[in-house]
């Protein structure tokens, strides 16, 4: 299993170390509507087309690792930090060397009743941009892989 890092301390690491970089694993809807600057996107789970029900990503490891080292630290972060951990746990499983979970992701941990639990990157005020990420977005991630397909 691996660690868990705040939003506050993951803010403080990419803005401080060169061999960080930061992951977004929610849905390309969610990463344009708000993520922390210089993320890539790419998707944990994707829609399924005919059910609309959220199913693995069975791109997810081959696009990662077209875009980003093994040997770099990988902050991963989701909506909530669940699918981060799901996400990130895979990563670790298949040779990524250092992967951490953005705990409480973008949105933040509430507990049944909606009460905030645990702020995420957004409430806590952190900067943000929107837009599709450009060359760090799922559509140029998947450009990548498909020209580096069989060099990983």
């Amino acid at each position: 299993m691996i660690s868990e890092i705040s939003v506050l301390a993951a803010a403080d690491t990419l803005g401080r170390q060169g061999e960080v970089v930061y992951l977004d694993v929610r849905t390309v809807e969610e990463f344009e509507r708000g993520h922390p600057p210089g993320a890539w996107n790419v998707p944990y789970a994707l829609p399924n087309p005919t059910t609309g029900m959220m199913m693995p990503n069975p791109e997810f490891v081959r696009v990662v690792d077209a875009i980003i080292d093994r040997d770099m630290t990988i902050l991963c972060g989701c909506a909530t930090g669940v699918r981060s951990l799901h996400a990130g746990n895979l990563l670790s499983r298949v040779g990524f060397a250092s992967v951490l979970n953005v705990d409480a992701g973008f949105n933040g941990k509430r507990d049944p009743t909606g009460h905030m639990l645990l702020p995420g990157w957004k409430a806590a005020g952190l900067p943000i941009e929107a837009g599709d990420g450009g060359e760090r977005g799922y559509s140029a991630a998947l450009a990548t892989a498909a020209t580096t397909s069989g060099a990983s």
